[in-house]
């Protein structure tokens, strides 16, 4: 008998929404491109804080911290890629998408490592 991969459902407590860039940006007066970020679909994940950093660019202090995210696989988180960026539902938090790693190859769930910027104020 095949043992399941059993991924319990008390574990996903966190919603996400996975975004995309539309491919409609516009050009702004200043000739500067901008994206138009648009949601793509929402789900229940599992987010896990990983190690944090300061480090100074542009003579100021920036903060990232990372993040494994844990999400069952269908056929909507089989299109992500590191093009794509999630943002935590009902917060401001934005996290970008480092690597997808599907666990062991079956089709049930992914893990994602990614990476958020830590903003002040």
């Amino acid at each position: 008998m095949v043992k399941r991969f059993y991924t319990g459902s008390g574990r996903y407590n966190v919603r996400l929404v996975f975004q995309t860039d539309s491919g409609k940006g516009f050009v702004d007066e200043y000739g500067n491109k901008a994206e138009l970020i648009e949601d793509q679909f929402e789900r229940w994940a599992e987010v896990l804080p990983g190690a944090g950093r300061e480090f100074v660019a542009n003579q100021q202090i920036q903060a990232e911290q990372d993040h494994t995210i844990r999400v069952r696989c269908d056929r909507d988180t089989k299109k992500l890629t590191t093009n794509w960026q999630i943002r935590v539902k009902r917060t401001s938090r934005i996290l970008n998408i480092i690597a997808i790693r599907n666990v062991d190859n079956r089709n049930e769930e992914l893990v994602i490592a990614a990476k958020e910027l830590v903003k002040d104020g």
